[in-house]
């Protein structure tokens, strides 16, 4: 891994002319959400390459509800309920957030949660 001072060296120099003239509140609260949004997208890939089924304990809790475990035909089920994407995934661990598995992503979406909730 990159030495993180040195990436923000390249960072800073790459703003050559910027000057500090008005605030910047707006702008990290959408990066900070922006951030959000990919921490959990890189939680729920790491979780499915650790798990031997593929699939996070919170994606099991959204994907595989009670009405799935008392369907008739599960595959059935699972046709007729099945999402094009991940976003309701994504909004599921966002609202579990104190579900999600101990570890790094967990304790940097608290952090980033408490930073906004403080309104940077």
């Amino acid at each position: 891994m990159d030495d993180m001072r040195e990436m923000f060296l390249r960072l800073v120099r790459s703003k050559k002319g910027f000057c500090v003239n008005q605030t910047y509140s707006e702008h990290i609260r959408d990066s900070l959400m922006h951030v959000m949004f990919y921490l959990i997208a890189d939680y729920i890939n790491c979780e499915r390459e650790c798990d031997e089924l593929g699939v996070g304990k919170l994606e099991r809790l959204h994907s595989y509800p009670l009405a799935f475990l008392e369907a008739e035909n599960p595959r059935e089920w699972l046709e007729q309920n099945r999402t094009t994407d991940d976003l309701g995934l994504i909004m599921f661990i966002y609202d579990n957030v104190h579900r999600m598995t101990q570890g790094k992503h967990h304790r940097t979406l608290l952090y980033i949660i408490n930073i906004l909730d403080f309104d940077l």
